[in-house]
């Protein structure tokens, strides 16, 4: 699950954290939450009960296949990827960067097996959640759950689109990439963004080129 890929504003309180990679962490979540619609900052007094700060170096598997999801991973700071192997091959399912939270949800919420992995693509800073905080938190701050609510909506719009976008032929969804997630094109590799497109690395590298020398 990635709630969506739109930037959201960071407040000039955030801003000054920059150098306090913890303190940044809560104050990003704070305004991913005013985001998707919190007016009282009241509300997050306190989150720290909620979410636990880690910092993670680059290709760090936060989530293996084979092993049942337990939390949510919310990037401050950094990028993964969630991925399915099939024999030798990896298929990229997810590109992620600030401002998305990552879990794989049919594991967490039913207990299954997952045959997917997540894993961070650069030194990343994470607020981990555990299913039990997630549901204490909802039950305890109605405006959260709220929140919550309304960033699921927007992941699914989201996922309609792209899902959409992906039965159409390579440049479209190159063009796509480009409008609707400048970030993925920026962040990785080549062969992660062609995977995540369902198209071959040099279809995506001629594209790329026939756009460049125009």
């Amino acid at each position: 699950m990635n709630f969506f890929y739109q930037e959201y504003p960071l407040s000039e309180h955030t801003l000054a954290l920059k150098h306090n990679k913890k303190a940044y962490a809560y104050s990003c979540i704070i305004d991913f939450f005013m985001f998707l619609g919190l007016q009282d900052v009241r509300e997050f007094h306190a989150i720290e009960q909620y979410f636990t700060y880690a910092h993670y170096k680059k290709n760090t598997v936060l989530s293996s296949k084979d092993v049942i999801s337990k939390k949510f991973f919310f990037i401050a700071e950094g990028a993964t990827r969630t991925y399915k192997t099939e024999g030798e091959e990896e298929h990229t399912l997810l590109l992620s960067t600030e401002g998305t939270i990552n879990t794989h949800i049919e594991s967490l919420l039913n207990g299954t097996v997952p045959d997917v992995t997540l894993v961070t693509t650069e030194d990343s800073s994470i607020l981990e959640l555990t299913y039990e905080d997630f549901e204490k938190m909802q039950l305890e701050n109605s405006h959260m759950a709220l929140a919550i609510s309304r960033g699921m909506a927007m992941y699914l719009k989201f996922q309609q689109s792209f899902s959409s976008i992906m039965k159409e032929d390579a440049k479209t969804k190159f063009d796509y990439l480009q409008v609707h997630m400048p970030q993925i094109s920026n962040r990785f590799p080549l062969k992660f963004q062609a995977s995540y497109l369902g198209i071959k690395p040099e279809t995506l590298s001629r594209i790329r080129n026939e756009i460049r020398f125009k």
